[in-house]
């Protein structure tokens, strides 16, 4: 981990962080989301719940019980509950006049273009292992959310579209034991199913997370637009910690236009 220093982007990034009560986000939120199926009964494209309800049933193992509304609310909450959180001034779609109406030069639109919860497998051993006849597969599903977020007073930039990706999976637990003096080792894969709440739970978890995304994203912008630096590296915020440094990994994906 590297800690931003003194640098002109580190300061500019430590000067968004520490005034995000200055800043008004107006969250667009949608109400489609999008179910999508690559597992060992077959694939069902991406498609809302009522276009792919006969694929969802007999297919997925755990998106069928998921209710599409339910998710999104829960996600949604937990979106704007933790941007607030962060310090910044929330609006909803019914309070798009108030964002128009201030004279802030740090306004943003964050709208939720696209929800899509995708459930997948693999196999639970490595490539080449012996034991992989395709028998023990794990589960995963992962919630993808594609945003659109456009800085009011930047007339330059224009409209960008950035990616989220969070995902739960079963577990896999794996024990050695030497044989003996032979120098070889045996090797036992453990598999633990997750469980329906697990992947319910996602829409919070990713609510709260995407919106962690969301403050690097605007705070990385603020910065290569005050330091004049296009390809400075991103930087992330640690809200307990107070701190801005390089991640290993972005929280987000801008996506090419």
């Amino acid at each position: 981990m590297i800690v931003a220093g003194c640098t002109t982007p580190g300061r500019f990034a430590r000067e968004f962080s520490r005034s995000p009560q200055t800043v008004q986000i107006a969250v667009l939120t949608t109400q489609r989301l999008f179910y999508a199926i690559k597992n060992s009964s077959g694939n069902c494209p991406s498609a809302l719940r009522e276009e792919a309800d006969s694929c969802l049933l007999s297919k997925s193992v755990y998106l069928k019980h998921i209710e599409g509304k339910t998710f999104l609310t829960d996600y949604y909450n937990a979106l704007s509950d933790e941007l607030k959180s962060l310090g910044f001034n929330v609006l909803d779609e019914n309070q798009m006049e108030t964002l128009f109406s201030e004279k802030s030069s740090r306004r943003y639109i964050i709208s939720i273009a696209q929800t899509e919860l995708e459930e997948y497998t693999t196999s639970m051993f490595p490539e080449g292992d012996n034991q992989n006849d395709g028998q023990e597969l794990i589960d995963h599903c992962a919630l993808n959310t594609w945003f659109e977020v456009t800085i009011l007073d930047d007339t330059v930039q224009g409209m960008k579209v950035v990616y989220t990706n969070t995902e739960v999976a079963d577990s896999v637990q794996v024990h050695t034991q030497e044989a003996g003096e032979s120098g070889y080792f045996f090797v036992n894969y453990e598999l633990f199913k997750m469980t329906l709440p697990k992947v319910e739970n996602l829409a919070r978890t990713t609510g709260k997370k995407d919106a962690n995304a969301i403050f690097d994203y605007l705070m990385n912008q603020y910065m290569r637009s005050k330091s004049k630096l296009k390809n400075a590296p991103n930087l992330h915020f640690d809200p307990r910690n107070r701190w801005v440094y390089r991640p290993d990994k972005a929280l987000y994906t801008e996506m090419s236009q």
